[in-house]
């Protein structure tokens, strides 16, 4: 969450309140933007037209933590395990929304409270943004274009925050296939311990 949460903040707009003469008008702010996110899972769109959310699964907050945990450098988790996040899997997208929502609720007070993750909310949580996007995808073959799309940007974005250009290809010697690591956990072998 110590990544989560100073990107959550900025991308959202929440302020710090201080003690001053404008704590309480910045508590309110607070409050209003973190009520208005957490109905009807506006924080995962990126944009609006009119009083509708465009979008969906696109704000930039979401792409910023995927780049910042998993794609900081070349030799960050989602280049070394290339075929586990190309595209970015909707479980990945769901924990995210999930830390991201887990986050803004700690804001509906006007000051954020920080509260210690609870496994079984989160859990919760998951589930229910997975479902979300799940039923946004077996909509129509249009949804399911769209959540692909989606899957397949954020990928795009992680891969050129890590340093990569859109058709560079990634080092064999550095990256580790699926079959490749498949087979390194063949468990009915003898293991090579020392004795």
């Amino acid at each position: 969450m110590k990544i989560v949460r100073p990107v959550v903040k900025e991308a959202y707009g929440f302020q710090e309140a201080g003690d001053d003469d404008d704590a309480d008008e910045i508590k309110e702010a607070n409050q209003a933007l973190a009520t208005k996110y957490l109905e009807g899972n506006y924080f995962v769109f990126a944009g609006r037209q009119g009083d509708q959310p465009k979008h969906p699964y696109q704000h930039p907050a979401i792409s910023k933590i995927i780049k910042k945990v998993w794609f900081a450098n070349r030799q960050d988790d989602g280049i070394l395990f290339d075929s586990y996040f190309n595209p970015i899997p909707i479980t990945l997208i769901a924990f995210v929304v999930t830390l991201i929502r887990w986050a803004i609720r700690e804001w509906t007070t006007g000051k954020q409270a920080v509260q210690k993750l609870n496994q079984d909310s989160l859990r919760e949580m998951f589930e229910q943004q997975k479902r979300n996007i799940l039923d946004l995808q077996d909509t129509d073959q249009r949804s399911k274009l769209y959540i692909a799309q989606v899957q397949q940007k954020l990928y795009k974005a992680a891969r050129k925050a890590a340093g990569f250009h859109d058709e560079e290809p990634l080092d064999p010697k550095s990256s580790v296939s699926a079959n490749v690591w498949a087979g390194s956990m063949d468990l009915d072998n003898d293991l090579p311990l020392e004795k």
